[in-house]
């Protein structure tokens, strides 16, 4: 019943409190709510068909402290939860102290990798180390965690993802469920599904983004189907980034030069404009393009491969930028001057310009007068922003240093952390929960002892012959000649 692919439950007991607790699953209150718990989780297990081991479409009770307890109370698995509690005091002292003279047995004498290890005659029939803790024992008979052993017997964990949130964990206040499956991952199921939202978080806006990428990896594809690694695809919202800021310089470049050259012809204001623009947005593109070229001399074929991509992405930006958006530009500027109104163009009336006897062009007086009293929207904002951070000045330096020098303190401060394992998601969240939850356990601890398995190999020298650019590529083995 615990091996295979069993959904299991940890339960803590006294979730809202750290440390050593008072409050025990072996108290009846508590081992009623987790009796209730399982009989709600079992229930809808057998309604969806995920468990099995009884007739009639029926499922095996879990394995757990309250499984043990029916095992010691005639005709206990016929009761309901209320009524063997009722039960449970005519035996709890007898219990809890063979179930501490067992774990005090195992802990001296259990003999890691050694089949029958745990068959200790002071163990209750079917004693199981996941129902207690690494704490409890003679001296301590408080469990604090414990878990259950749901036999769904099956590899559907998709479908037993898809209702976890259905599953009771029961109150919350002196005990907490996290539940999570033997044959899969649940915590990894969920980070993926995270990173995948994020990436589509932004909405429609990135419909584009989402042809472009699929129409980009089928053409990759049929080049190199094995070769392009999904990372790569990071480097479309370094693009959208650069791109912008790009498209914003040549608009704001061209939005000046108008102001100036009212009475001008777009091909003059053009020859004005479209150098400036694209000299700055030259040295962005070369410094962003260069760093990215520069981490190509990483071995690790992903990174290799990313920065080269991101680096190519960066220079077809500038080039599309140079091909696209400057002549955009200009037939924007002369439609506004011919005085044409479409979606295209504009939502409101622009200034028109006019050919007057002459020849020269000239702008109705009544938008000469607006475009004379203002100017374009960067320009208010940056000088806006000009004048009052030169008129706070020292204020701002005084406060950049003031927080400068907190910080320093706060973070002089930090300790190290507790593990290496980094942490994608808050403590809090139910599977976090019980992937930390679980090291607590007394199977946990007891199967660390066994350590981790390592494997040599003799008469061979560790080394990379393959082409550490191409993953697909067969390595040979290096012998060791002296060997």
């Amino acid at each position: 019943m615990i091996s295979g692919g069993n959904l299991v439950s940890v339960w803590k007991i006294n979730p809202n409190k750290d440390g050593l607790s008072t409050i025990s699953a072996l108290d009846s209150d508590v081992l009623l709510g987790i009796c209730e718990a399982e009989t709600n989780t079992l229930s809808i297990l057998e309604k969806r068909g995920l468990c099995s081991g009884c007739p009639s479409d029926k499922c095996l009770p879990p394995y757990s402290l309250v499984f043990m307890v029916r095992q010691r109370i005639e005709g206990g698995f016929d009761l309901s939860c209320t009524e063997l509690i009722a039960q449970w005091p005519t035996i709890q002292n007898e219990f809890i102290a063979s179930l501490a003279e067992c774990v005090e047995d195992v802990k001296v004498n259990y003999e890691p990798n050694k089949a029958g290890s745990l068959n200790f005659t002071s163990c209750p029939a079917g004693f199981w180390p996941s129902v207690v803790d690494d704490k409890f024992g003679l001296d301590n008979s408080v469990v604090r965690y414990t878990s259950s052993y749901f036999y769904t017997d099956k590899d559907d964990a998709d479908a037993i993802y898809g209702i976890v949130d259905e599953l009771d964990r029961a109150s919350g206040d002196t005990v907490q469920g996290a539940y999570d499956t033997t044959n899969a991952y649940f915590l990894g199921i969920y980070i993926d599904e995270l990173v995948n939202r994020d990436m589509v978080s932004p909405g429609n806006g990135l419909s584009l983004h989402h042809y472009g990428c699929n129409f980009g990896s089928h053409r990759l594809a049929m080049v190199d189907p094995d070769g392009f690694p999904f990372l790569n695809f990071i480097g479309v919202f370094v693009v959208f980034a650069l791109g912008a800021d790009d498209v914003f310089v040549a608009v704001d470049k061209w939005k000046n030069a108008r102001l100036e050259m009212k009475n001008n012809t777009t091909e003059e204001v053009a020859s004005r404009a479209l150098p400036d623009a694209a000299y700055a947005m030259l040295l962005t593109t070369v410094t962003t393009a260069a760093a990215f070229f520069a981490t190509t001399i990483c071995p690790i074929n992903a990174l290799y491969c990313f920065a080269a991509f991101c680096g190519l992405l960066i220079v077809f930006d500038y080039i599309m930028n140079i091909f696209i958006v400057f002549p955009a530009l200009c037939l924007y500027d002369k439609w506004l001057l011919e005085g044409r109104r479409n979606c295209c163009i504009t939502f409101r009336k622009k200034y028109i310009t006019r050919e007057d006897e002459s020849g020269d062009l000239e702008i109705n007086s009544e938008d000469a007068d607006e475009s004379e009293e203002k100017k374009s929207l960067i320009h208010r904002i940056l000088g806006g922003f000009y004048y009052y951070l030169h008129k706070f000045r020292w204020f701002s330096m005084a406060t950049i240093i003031a927080v400068f020098v907190v910080c320093s303190i706060v973070t002089s401060q930090f300790g190290l952390p507790d593990t290496s394992d980094v942490a994608l998601v808050p403590d809090d969240q139910h599977f976090k929960q019980n992937e930390r939850w679980v090291n607590n356990l007394l199977s946990s601890s007891l199967q660390a002892r066994a350590g981790s398995e390592a494997f040599i190999l003799w008469g061979i020298t560790p080394a990379d012959t393959g082409n550490w650019k191409d993953p697909c590529e067969s390595k040979k083995i290096v012998s060791f000649v002296s060997f």
